[in-house]
Formats: structure tokens, C-alpha cells, sequence
């Protein structure tokens, strides 16, 4: 029975031994759970924190798309409205050299004409010299034949 004893401490010795090696194998497996449960925890807060910045930077970058399309829009109607302002001001410059061609051969005209009235002055001028002369030579030919008018009345008086 001794034997059957000693066998039996030492079956109990070798499973105590296995338990112990069992608590201690538990006891880090709890460990190692707490620890990825930590870190498990970690990682949600952290993904809550990138799901949030993400959700902003969503709303950031469709804010931003927004923008640049109402800048686009905004751009294209300013563009539009500059080449009807264009085109505008190119038909009006249109019909001011137009009215210029007219203007310059009116007043091409005017020069002839006023050339022509200045030819004709100088014509009058001459013409006008001519008829002073001309009555000058007459009122001194008038003016001697008066004196020898009186001359001859003086002397029959």
C-alpha cells in the first residue's frame, strides 16, 4: 500500500503541478485578454475618431466641390456676359468707322468746297482791286475834268 500511496502522492504531485502550470497559463491568458480588450478598445475610439474626420472631411471636400461649381457657374456666366459685352462694342466700333468714312468724305468735300470759295475770293479780290482801280483812275479823271469845269466856269463868271 505504501507503493500505491506514493504513486498516488506523486500522480497528485504531478497533477497539482499541472493545475499550477494551468493557473499560471490562465492567469496569462486573462492578461493577454485584458490587454487585447484594451487594445480593442483603443482601436474603436480611435476608429470613431477617423470615421468622424472623415465624415468632416467629406463635408469639407463636398463643400469645397460646391464652391469651385458655383465658382465655375459664376465664371462661365461673367464670361458670357463679357463676349456679348464684346461683341457689342465690336458692332458699335463697326458702325462708328463707318460713320468715320462718312464723316471723312464729308469733310473732304468741305476742304474742296472751301478751297474753291477761297479760289473764288481771291478772284473777287482781284476782281474787286481791279473795279477800285479801275474807279480810282475814273474819280481822278472825274475830279480833273470838275477843276477844269470850274476852272472854265470861274473864267466865263
Amino acid at each position: 500500500h505504501a507503493q500505491e500511496l506514493a504513486a498516488a502522492v506523486a500522480k497528485m504531485d504531478a497533477v497539482h503541478g499541472r493545475v499550477s502550470e494551468e493557473r499560471v497559463a490562465r492567469e496569462a491568458h486573462v492578461a493577454s485578454l485584458e490587454s487585447l480588450k484594451k487594445a480593442h478598445g483603443s482601436l474603436a475610439s480611435e476608429k470613431q475618431a477617423l470615421e468622424k474626420h472623415h465624415a468632416t472631411l467629406e463635408e469639407r471636400l463636398d463643400y469645397l466641390e460646391k464652391a469651385l461649381g458655383d465658382s465655375s457657374d459664376k465664371h462661365t456666366r461673367e464670361l458670357e456676359a463679357l463676349k456679348a459685352a464684346h461683341q457689342k462694342v465690336a458692332a458699335e466700333h463697326k458702325s462708328k468707322e463707318q460713320s468715320h468714312g462718312q464723316v471723312a468724305d464729308r469733310l473732304t468735300q468741305l476742304q474742296r468746297e472751301k478751297e474753291d470759295l477761297h479760289a473764288r475770293h481771291m478772284s473777287l479780290g482781284e476782281r474787286l482791286d481791279y473795279l477800285e482801280k479801275l474807279l480810282g483812275e475814273s474819280a481822278e479823271k472825274h475830279i480833273q475834268e470838275m477843276e477844269k469845269f470850274k476852272a472854265k466856269h470861274a473864267k466865263d463868271l
